[in-house]
């Protein structure tokens, strides 16, 4: 039985810190870090946290729900600088990460264990001809000393979107912008590794990872994206990376879907005003209502979530 309340009103929600959130909410055009809406795990209540800062966006929360990830895209600064940063949310307290000189860092997720900080990003030397071309590359932050490593690059791709650690912290999945012959332009594409080695274990074009972070992950072994058929359908795709089989979900084209938790999925859709949150079975059977947003002032859309401290469904 789920602990959300029925209906949310976004415009009368009360302002304070919590120790630990199940969700965070989109609740503009980027999630800008001015009084975040997130889902209290100790309380079972909406509200809005304090502290937030005009140069930041939250990128994502941690497994257990006691720290958010931001990212400050240095916007309006030139050269451009971005970098990433954590706040522990019951007391507010940040910590922030240079980003090499050439790259942009462009989204990060915590491990599930909290340790290490992934990071998808570009690299771009953007000076002369006959430079290195632009790469996406993945790089694991270590927290107790905060050094860099990277385990992943791929040469000729654009921007980076989409990153999930497996529940087991084993494995990465990112997506990333590519260029595909067949219809001569970008497109998305998903790539797993080996969080220890870089080893690519699954690579597919025209395919996105579902949602924010922690919500593109089944279990240990199954990634969940968003791909075509061969008909041109949009389909939800789970991708077993043990047996290599690739089992089709719902239709893209009945909801929006946002996430996976607790072996279900997160939909979201729109009826005459309010956003209406429910979860479906794998195959988009079984649905069930989540909450209702409702709100005269701003909109909600994304979702990221902390699987260790989501209510049960």
């Amino acid at each position: 039985m789920t602990v959300f309340p029925e209906v949310v009103d976004l415009d009368d929600l009360p302002v304070r810190l919590v120790r630990r959130a199940s969700l965070i909410l989109e609740t503009g055009p980027g999630v800008r870090d001015e009084l975040a809406v997130v889902f209290d795990a100790d309380a079972d209540a909406f509200l809005r946290i304090p502290g937030g800062r005009p140069d930041a966006e939250i990128d994502s929360l941690s497994y257990d729900g006691t720290r958010l990830v931001l990212i400050d895209r240095g916007l309006g600064v030139h050269p451009q600088v971005t970098r990433v940063g954590i706040r522990i949310l019951a007391s507010g307290e940040e910590r922030w990460f240079s980003t090499p000189d050439y790259q942009q860092d462009q989204t990060a997720v915590l491990s599930p264990d909290g340790t290490v900080l992934a990071v998808m990003g570009i690299d771009d030397p953007n000076t002369e001809d006959g430079d290195p071309p632009v790469q996406a590359v993945i790089e694991l932050i270590d927290l107790a000393d905060g050094r860099r490593r990277r385990i992943w690059a791929k040469t000729g791709t654009g921007d980076g979107f989409g990153l999930g650690w497996s529940p087991d912290g084993r494995k990465i999945a990112a997506t990333y912008t590519e260029w595909q012959e067949e219809i001569d332009d970008e497109d998305w594409s998903t790539v797993v590794v080996d969080a220890a080695t870089g080893t690519v274990l699954a690579d597919t074009p025209w395919t996105a990872l579902l949602g924010w972070s922690n919500g593109t992950w089944l279990d240990d072994h199954t990634v969940v994206h968003e791909g075509r058929t061969e008909d041109g359908d949009d389909k939800i795709w789970f991708r077993n990376l043990d047996t290599r089989e690739m089992a089709v979900g719902p239709d893209l084209d009945a909801f929006q879907v946002h996430a996976t938790i607790h072996g279900r999925l997160i939909i979201r859709s729109i009826q005459n005003g309010p956003i209406v949150y429910s979860t479906v079975a794998l195959d988009g059977t079984d649905r069930r209502p989540l909450f209702t947003l409702r709100s005269a002032k701003s909109t909600a859309s994304n979702m990221a979530l902390a699987p260790g401290a989501f209510p049960p469904l």
